[in-house]
């Protein structure tokens, strides 16, 4: 894994990140959140899939 290191510390930032902003929120904050974290798993869920086809194709 080329970037394992560089994610993992995005990871960490982002979880400091989320957890600041969540202390801060209301009940719409909340769900606008979850929404976006939705669309972000969705799209990395899409591009495995993608690349598992490609892999299964060569």
């Amino acid at each position: 894994m080329r970037y394992k290191s560089e994610v993992d510390a995005l990871a960490e930032h982002v979880e400091e990140v989320i957890e600041i902003l969540i202390s801060h929120m209301d009940e719409e904050d909340l769900i606008n959140l979850h929404a976006i974290g939705v669309g972000i798993c969705q799209r990395v869920a899409e591009e495995f899939k993608e690349r598992l086809k490609l892999r299964e194709i060569l």
